[in-house]
C-alpha cells in the first residue's frame, strides 16, 4: 500500500538543555528551539530541509510568545510549501 503523501516524516532529532543559575545570562526559548531544529537537519544530513518546511509546530509554554512557530519559521527561512 503506498505511503499517503500528507504522512509526517521526522528524518532528523536533536535536542538542547541550558543550565543556567542566572536567569539574566539565559538564551530565550525561541533561540532554543532554533538551535534544536538546527541540530536536527545536521543530523539528517540536510541543513536545506528547513527552508523547505511546511508546517513548524510548537508545543504550549510558559513563554510570552503569541506565536512561537511563525517566528521559528521566519528565523530559519521555513515557507509553506502550496
Amino acid at each position: 500500500m503506498p505511503l499517503d503523501p500528507r504522512t509526517p516524516v521526522l528524518v532528523g532529532a536533536a535536542a538542547v538543555q541550558q543550565r543556567e543559575y542566572d536567569p539574566r545570562q539565559a538564551r530565550e526559548p525561541i533561540a532554543l528551539m532554533i538551535e534544536a531544529l538546527r541540530r536536527a537537519a545536521d543530523d539528517a544530513g540536510a541543513p536545506s530541509l528547513l527552508a523547505r518546511a511546511s508546517s513548524i509546530r510548537v508545543p504550549r509554554g510558559f513563554w510570552e510568545y503569541s506565536d512561537p512557530a511563525r517566528l521559528i519559521a521566519e528565523r530559519v527561512g521555513a515557507r509553506a510549501q502550496t
